[in-house]
């Protein structure tokens, strides 16, 4: 019953994550459900770690359990600080960077003036990043 709980707790993690991700709701109201949330962590886990950051909030994790004994010591979910580059884990930086909403509209990637920004960037990280 508690790996249930556990399941469906993951689920809407995914679920109000990827509705900031993608835009389809407003800082404000994901932050109040990423409380709410936390608060559900909070009632189920005993090893739960929650950090209260503003900008970003990527909850990860999430190992099976053996036996139900062991339950709170072997499922875990953490919230951690990370960049809203929702392919950086798949592509190269440089291309997870241009085709990432935020990064892509707050540098103006689509005028000639955001375009040498974004190289001036990827240059300043060093010779490895861009090619």
């Amino acid at each position: 019953m508690i790996y249930e709980l556990y399941i469906f707790i993951w689920w809407g993690i995914i679920g109000v994550t990827e509705q900031y991700i993608l835009g389809k709701t407003e800082r404000m109201r994901y932050l109040k459900e990423v409380e709410l949330i936390a608060g559900h962590i909070g009632r189920i886990c005993d090893s739960t770690i929650i950090n209260d950051d503003e900008d970003n909030m990527s909850q990860s994790s999430m190992s099976k359990p053996l036996n139900t004994s062991t339950l709170s010591t072997q499922l875990r979910i953490e919230s951690e600080k990370d960049l809203l580059l929702a392919l950086y884990r798949h592509w190269k930086i440089e291309c997870s960077l241009r085709y990432s909403m935020f990064t892509a509209v707050s540098l103006k990637l689509w005028i000639i003036k955001g375009e040498k920004r974004l190289k001036q960037i990827l240059a300043e990280m060093g010779p490895k990043v861009y090619h």
